[in-house]
């Protein structure tokens, strides 16, 4: 590699291994790219599974509160600069904006935040209500049959009064859509003398459900739909469930076909003949399997945590060995290797992978288990003090590396 590669990572968020099967964009890959198989997300949710991709670590490595550190010197975008490239971050999830922490040392960074009205939950805050709902949890917790069995009947009552929760999860409006994101990287107007690593993250496939394409009506069933599932899952009707599925394989064909036009924009503006782009999904999405919905930070099973990759572009050089399991973070040392201009930027295979499980308890995050994967089966474990020996092995490397480095 004489020439520094332009690197782009395309998240295409709760996109479900099993909806990639049957997408047009694999057979595109399949024929001009590299589809790879068995990987596995790090975290059931974009809390800590993106910056488990962007930093190359586990949950609660480095990352302990979902943003992104000032500590995590692997952090790709610092990175890049580094080694001489313009970043290019574009992100439709509040999750992966400024408000937590992400940034860019130069280059253009958008994240739609002035465009729309998001309540304060999206941005990690409590409301207090939710305080006071929490409060009386606990007190009903004292009585498990109380509990129990004023828990339909609080949901209902609930999602009857206030038609479910307004935030970037359930609102249409403040849907920051794939069109959007290839229009404004479209009129971007960048440097021709520095390589581009580009970060997107699009959320077509994410709740709310249902493609544009829908009818109003379509739509405003929809939109009801998806507050129901955010606020009192537990009154969900099975034909309720099947027609949420509707709704999400609509938003499947859209991203599909979005992604067709956004490849054919990186190949216009960047020429994927001197660019590499990954596309993956940060984690899947749950429609009931196990007792699951959406995407639950310990949501640790397989159609959460199984998720498409493939690559596209100059891919010529790279090499991917070995047999078992990728976890998604072995991405960052791919994007890693390219920066450093290996001339055969190359990952492994392992025999295992871990998954982290976490709760948001009292404005923090708690490690609840964790899940040992391989290309059999998912092994999910409470041995937290098991998990902790291996986070502070890990912490611990982390820090000598950095010493290393700013020591040379």
């Amino acid at each position: 590699m004489s020439e520094k590669l332009n690197v782009f990572i395309i998240i295409t968020d709760c996109l479900r291994y099993d909806a990639f099967q049957g997408m047009k964009i694999k057979k595109y890959a399949e024929k001009s790219g590299l589809v790879l198989e068995n990987v596995f997300s790090a975290a059931p949710s974009t809390f800590f599974a993106v910056p488990s991709i962007l930093t190359g670590t586990l949950p609660f490595q480095v990352i302990k509160d979902a943003k992104i550190s000032k500590e995590a010197y692997t952090y790709l975008p610092f990175v890049a600069h580094k080694h001489g490239y313009q970043s290019i971050f574009i992100t439709a999830n509040v999750v992966t904006s400024r408000a937590y922490g992400y940034y860019i040392k130069e280059g253009i960074f958008e994240d739609f935040l002035n465009t729309r009205k998001l309540p304060p939950t999206d941005f990690g805050y409590q409301k207090p209500e939710n305080a006071i709902k929490k409060a009386i949890k606990t007190i009903l917790r004292k009585n498990d049959h109380l509990f129990y069995s004023t828990k339909k009947i609080y949901n209902k009552i609930k999602f009857l009064l206030t038609q479910g929760p307004k935030n970037q999860n359930t609102l249409f409006e403040n849907k920051i859509r794939s069109d959007m994101i290839i229009d404004y990287l479209s009129q971007l107007q960048l440097s021709s003398t520095k390589p581009a690593f580009g970060f997107i993250h699009l959320m077509d496939t994410h709740a709310p459900y249902g493609s544009p394409k829908l009818s109003p009506r379509e739509l405003k069933n929809a939109s009801k739909l998806v507050r129901k599932l955010y606020t009192s899952p537990d009154i969900l009707k099975e034909k309720e469930i099947e027609l949420l599925k509707y709704f999400y394989q609509t938003e499947v064909e859209y991203l599909d076909s979005s992604l067709g036009d956004l490849l054919d924009l990186i190949d216009r503006k960047f020429n994927l003949d001197k660019t590499l782009v990954i596309v993956l999904s940060d984690h899947g999405e749950a429609f009931g399997e196990k007792g699951v919905l959406t995407h639950p930070g310990d949501g640790l099973i397989e159609e959460v945590l199984r998720i498409p990759l493939f690559m596209v572009g100059k891919i010529d050089d790279i090499r991917i060995t070995g047999e078992g399991v990728l976890p998604s973070w072995k991405i960052h040392e791919l994007v890693l290797k390219v920066f450093l201009g290996q001339e055969v930027p190359q990952i492994g295979y392992q025999d295992e992978a871990i998954a982290i499980g976490y709760r948001k308890e009292s404005g923090k995050y708690k490690i609840v288990r964790f899940a040992e994967i391989n290309h059999e089966k998912i092994v999910l474990s409470e041995d937290l003090n098991y998990l902790n020996e291996i986070l502070v092995r890990l912490r611990r490397k982390y820090i000598v590396n950095k010493m290393k480095i700013f020591k040379q």
